[in-house]
């Protein structure tokens, strides 16, 4: 009988579930052990610490595609054999007092504890569609509010705009070279933004707000520069 609701097969949804609900303990699992590196690793270069939380960010990325890939039910190759006679049927022998004597303790354990594993799977089997019902309409809103806020990044960067030259462009230019940075930078000036704002990564924008540039003594806007030079640099 196939469950309510009817998004996706019914063994696509038993994985995905199961994979959810592993992803729990997982990430959980993957944020503790992060936490104490950082403690551990207090005196440690700003360097070392962001690359530990880059590979925590990576490990919780492939958590859900690895275990979604280990629950998957593997079938057994057909083997083809021989045809051979029928065996004789194994008639059942009558249970001897030991058989029977465990029997009895097992129900009885099965009694006095109802709310076994066994009981639980059961409840979480009819749960499964319902989570990841959940979790695809998130990513679908996730999604939609990720696409939005690109349109409006976009916006930033195309509108209300001008090209900074000078001697600004060619400071970042000098900061761009020493941090090795090979991809193409432009600087604008806002009147949009408030605050520095670096948009993109492969093409990166560099918005300045236009009242700066004439408040702000140089040498502050040039720290202000190296500083969302830094972010380009290590992509973020």
């Amino acid at each position: 009988m196939r469950r309510f609701p009817p998004l996706l097969p019914d063994e696509l949804i038993d994985r995905l579930g199961w994979t959810l609900l592993h992803f729990v303990w997982q990430g959980v699992a993957l944020a503790m052990l992060l936490a104490a590196l950082l403690v551990l690793m207090r005196h440690r270069p700003a360097s070392s610490r962001y690359l530990v939380s880059c590979a925590a960010l990576l490990a919780i990325t492939l958590c859900p595609p690895l275990t979604l890939w280990s629950i998957t039910p593997c079938l057994p190759d057909p083997v083809i054999t021989r045809s051979s006679p029928p065996a004789e049927p194994n008639l059942p022998q009558p249970p001897s007092t030991s058989e029977i004597a465990s029997l009895r303790d097992g129900s009885a354990a099965r009694t006095a504890s109802p709310f076994s594993v066994s009981l639980a799977r059961p409840l979480l089997e009819r749960l499964l569609p319902w989570l990841v019902f959940g979790w695809i309409s998130g990513v679908v809103l996730l999604c939609l509010r990720l696409a939005g806020s690109s349109l409006v990044v976009y916006r930033l960067a195309t509108r209300n705009t001008r090209p900074i030259s000078g001697r600004l462009e060619t400071r970042m230019r000098e900061f761009a070279r020493q941090m090795r940075i090979r991809r193409p930078v432009r600087l604008l000036a806002s009147s949009r933004v408030h605050v520095p704002t670096v948009i993109g990564c492969v093409r990166a924008v560099i918005l300045l707000p236009a009242a700066m540039l004439t408040g702000m003594p140089s040498q502050q806007i040039e720290a202000l520069l190296a500083h969302e030079l830094a972010h380009i640099c290590r992509c973020d």
